[in-house]
């Protein structure tokens, strides 16, 4: 479950991913595509429909998207809450635009008043539904990663209890654990996922 209102608004502390992107540090490059893969995926799926990109180009978007945010995560300055997944569309919108200006001039070429209407495609309308599935595409992914740093108990109360529902008791009894135990551990996972994904987040789990 997600809450609504971001979080404490943290520091780039030198535990954040964000921090880490910014230093010579493969290791978080691929931590960072494991997270936040799927959510460009889902950006670029639905801006692809609305400029007509075939599927087949789709995943030159993504190499182009990941090698742009490499190339500038250096003078990225986080100014607010959600101030980096608004960047991190502007590069996946510019992108999209790109690729598929590239794929039709392979056809012909376009006049200026083309390319002009081609860059003013607007961008697939976000209502309070796409925003919710934006927040569960990220949320769930950023699990799946922090999940493999923990052992199979942890990573059960992670998928019960902060993607599904299922109550304390019934994890409690399921693990041997007491429900106290159950919630200091969503506590201090809770933690991890704060120190290093905050300052990239605009929310964090509510339980």
């Amino acid at each position: 479950m997600i809450n609504h209102n971001p979080p404490n608004a943290p520091g780039t502390t030198s535990g954040s991913l964000l921090f880490r992107l910014k230093t010579p540090d493969e290791a978080a490059w691929e931590r960072f595509v494991d997270v936040y893969g799927p959510l460009v995926m889902h950006w670029i799926r639905r801006r692809c429909e609305a400029c007509g990109l075939p599927t087949d180009r789709r995943d030159d978007v993504v190499q182009d998207v990941f090698l742009s945010v490499r190339q500038y995560i250096g003078n990225f300055e986080r100014q607010r809450t959600g101030s980096f997944r608004k960047w991190l569309r502007k590069i996946v919108n510019s992108r999209v635009i790109d690729v598929s200006r590239n794929s039709k001039q392979k056809e012909r070429t376009f006049s200026e008043t083309e390319l002009d209407v081609l860059h003013k495609i607007p961008d697939p309308s976000i209502d309070e539904t796409e925003r919710s599935r934006e927040r569960e595409i990220l949320f769930q992914s950023i699990i799946a990663v922090v999940a493999k740093d923990f052992g199979p108990a942890t990573r059960k109360i992670m998928e019960e209890t902060m993607i599904g529902d299922r109550p304390d008791s019934e994890i409690a009894a399921a693990l041997g654990m007491t429900e106290n135990a159950v919630r200091q551990t969503r506590q201090r996972i809770k933690k991890r996922i704060r120190d290093e994904f905050g300052d990239m987040m605009d929310e964090e789990p509510s339980r």
